[in-house]
């Protein structure tokens, strides 16, 4: 994912690594209804609640799956907390971050990183094989390359984790 903070031009060339998924899904999309999309949407969501919610819900949940899909018992409760666990992947990373990362080693790299794009741009500049042309694609290019260094900021902005898992 893409920072909100990028603009992208109509004309901006995109790289999709799952052109498959994409070619299927606009099919899916023009096949069914905007209602049946959005009832397998909430019924998706619901599903996937299930597992936090009562005996019962779960014990109903595994009836279906018996019923539609032949599966005779559910998963043990341990998998079934790591997968709640995993919908929580926010918060953990949050923690994870909190203890054992470095808010200075990241200003480093991120720091290291900005001198080898301005060095990059630098040389870029001074190529004499280059056309102008040529080269200002070339200036604009790394100057777009988006960061990924250590983990997200949002990742360290307590706020930000509680807005995220608000009502939940």
């Amino acid at each position: 994912m893409m920072p909100a903070s990028v603009q992208l031009r109509k004309n901006e060339l995109i790289i999709v690594n799952e052109v498959e998924f994409l070619k299927k899904l606009e099919v899916f999309l023009q096949k069914y209804s905007d209602e049946v999309i959005a009832n397998y949407m909430m019924w998706q969501a619901a599903s996937s609640m299930t597992e936090i919610l009562t005996t019962e819900m779960r014990n109903r949940k595994m009836e279906y799956r018996r019923a539609t899909v032949g599966i005779a018992a559910r998963e043990p409760r341990w998998k079934e907390c790591i997968g709640v666990a995993s919908s929580l992947s926010l918060a953990f990373s949050s923690l994870y971050v909190e203890r054992y990362f470095d808010e200075t080693s990241k200003k480093a790299a991120l720091n290291m990183t900005n001198m080898i794009r301005e060095e990059i741009i630098r040389d870029i500049q001074e190529l004499d094989w280059m056309d102008e042309e040529t080269k200002k694609r070339a200036v604009y290019k790394a100057s777009q390359v988006v960061q990924h260094i250590g983990y997200p900021d949002e990742l360290t902005d307590m706020n930000k984790i509680e807005e995220f898992y608000k009502g939940l």
